[in-house]
């Protein structure tokens, strides 16, 4: 199941490599107020005037743009933080029965939890993976 999960995280992985490097940040520019986001003062994503009236209101919100400039250093901390979940909640086969969680106790009997535990199945469906 851990395995699943690295799978799952590896496309964020890859779009986060394959981004552009930051810093970012979000500008205003233009004099309809255009927002755009700026990189290392190169300007990236800017809207050429031909089509900014096809551009709603919504997708010129500076709020949007701060969201953009930070989903880059967002996606890199959310990552992080679910393979350090992940190095807690490994695999262990402790006897016959099956593999067990390093970190979880059961609730019924205070015992090993089975793996995939709750917490690696959270991740797997959170992520869009089969928990079955």
């Amino acid at each position: 199941m851990t395995a699943n999960v690295q799978a799952l995280l590896q496309p964020l992985k890859d779009r986060l490599a394959a981004a552009t490097e930051g810093p970012w940040e979000p500008m205003r520019a233009g004099m309809l107020g255009t927002r755009v986001v700026r990189v290392d003062g190169e300007w990236e994503g800017i809207i050429p005037p031909e089509f900014i009236k096809f551009v709603t209101p919504a997708m010129r919100s500076y709020d949007n743009a701060v969201f953009i400039a930070a989903a880059p250093t967002d996606q890199a901390k959310l990552i992080a933080a679910i393979e350090g979940v992940l190095e807690l909640h490994q695999s262990e086969h402790k006897n016959l029965i099956g593999p067990y969680c390093t970190e979880c106790v059961s609730p019924i009997d205070g015992g090993a939890e089975l793996y995939p535990c709750n917490t690696v199945r959270a991740l797997t469906q959170a992520l869009g993976g089969d928990t079955a």
